[in-house]
């Protein structure tokens, strides 16, 4: 039984959001319904591959600043937090420069991606927007600091409007190059539009020169390096090769309908990640007892399984309207595996939990070990099962997989409590 408490603590962390999330998710539909209308179940699959590299790209751009930031900011002072984003922008600077260098003598993200000729214009693009993206992220990630949830979320609606109007003005005028450069452009509009929304505390912080990092600074930020470092690359790395995989053994129709039903997952799993980095990574943060931290991952375990157990049981039971509405008959084969996602991100969303700890807490030789491992077992099950029916052989292993990860992470979370891990 919930207790009366409880039931308004949850209204209270998701009354706001909800309202924020249901238009994102028009926005996002939307989005993908254009592209699914314009580019075709093969175009899915290439603007999905596109996405997958400009991960890579962006978070090389930023690589763990994010969670370095929100951690700084939320047990900082102001002074110190103003130091701390001057540091943070040489860095950036830094990595920009690596990029622009890299995508201009080397085409290896062409031959990795099979994007050919067409995607050499977009990577450029990809590159040139990357710093923007890095802006916006420190933005965001001092904005969650400070606690300002309301803010975050306004924020991320922000994004989600700009990926709309970007990608879709891309995709109707231009088609496959036009839908990929709307995609990295967003990022500006993302970041004007937010910084025009911030208070006068807020731009005050923004607004320094950069300096050269301190020892201790980059002591404590090299953690943040080493798991950004592995989440930017590996997973992006491994969503192509499965995509590339499945286009070989069953053709590049069906690759584009496991790409569109990960879009639809994303979407699906977006106010988790929302939930977790605005609402419970600044309380994680502070987490300093075996008390705290077991009522902290009861407290979000038991929030996110409701969530998803509720979310995915009304998404299942429209799950041919949703389909037909959105991508359209053509990709009525996803309704086949719709259920599998859902079950295997109720999974995922218990196991994300420990894994947003584990990134506050910097704890990255845990957070690559653990990772490292799920992505192996989800590799080796998609093999194993190829030779079955394409149904099986794109559901289960998600399922299974997503298992895996939650066993692993709850695991984890019982090493954190039984050995005091909390600093």
């Amino acid at each position: 039984m919930i207790s009366s408490d409880k039931i308004k603590d949850y209204y209270n962390i998701l009354a706001y959001p909800s309202i924020i999330f249901v238009i994102k998710s028009l926005a996002a539909l939307l989005t993908l319904k254009i592209v699914a209308q314009y580019l075709g179940a093969a175009g899915i699959l290439l603007y999905g591959v596109y996405i997958y590299i400009s991960q890579i790209v962006n978070g090389l751009s930023v690589l763990g600043l994010q969670n370095f930031t929100v951690h700084e900011v939320a047990l900082q002072n102001k002074d110190n937090i103003e130091r701390h984003i001057s540091q943070a922008y040489t860095i950036m600077l830094f990595f920009f420069l690596i990029i622009c260098i890299g995508i201009s003598i080397s085409d290896v993200f062409l031959e990795m991606s099979s994007l050919e000729n067409e995607g050499l214009v977009t990577l450029y693009w990809c590159a040139a927007m990357s710093l923007t993206y890095a802006l916006a992220m420190v933005l965001n990630s001092l904005v969650t600091g400070l606690g300002h949830s309301k803010t975050v979320y306004r924020m991320s609606l922000v994004n989600s409007l700009s990926i709309l109007v970007s990608v879709s003005f891309g995709a109707i005028m231009y088609g496959k190059d036009g839908a990929m450069i709307g995609f990295s452009f967003s990022s500006a509009m993302y970041l004007v539009v937010n910084y025009l929304q911030l208070g006068v505390d807020e731009r005050r912080y923004l607004l320094q020169l950069p300096r050269l990092p301190t020892l201790s600074w980059m002591l404590n930020y090299k953690n943040y390096v080493l798991i950004g470092l592995f989440s930017i690359t590996l997973l992006p790395l491994f969503n192509i090769y499965i995509r590339l995989y499945v286009s070989d053994n069953f053709g590049v129709e069906y690759a584009g309908y496991q790409e569109a039903m990960v879009r639809i997952s994303v979407l699906y799993t977006a106010i988790a990640a929302s939930i977790l980095s605005v609402y419970f990574m600044p309380r994680f943060s502070r987490v300093r007892t075996k008390e705290n931290f077991l009522n902290e991952m009861i407290y979000s375990i038991s929030f996110m399984g409701l969530c998803f157990l509720i979310g995915g049981t009304i998404l299942y039971s429209l799950k041919y309207f949703f389909v037909k509405l959105i991508l359209g008959e053509s990709f009525q084969f996803i309704e086949s595996i719709i259920g599998y996602y859902i079950i295997g991100d109720f999974f995922r969303s218990i196991g994300l939990c420990i894994t947003y700890y584990i990134l506050v807490k910097g704890k990255w030789k845990i957070y690559i070990v653990s990772e490292f491992a799920a992505l192996v077992v989800f590799g080796i099950l998609y093999l194993n099962f190829v030779s079955w029916d394409v149904v099986l052989a794109l559901g289960l292993p998600y399922v299974f997989g997503s298992l895996f990860y939650m066993v692993v992470m709850l695991c984890i979370a019982a090493l954190f409590y039984g050995r005091d891990m909390f600093t």
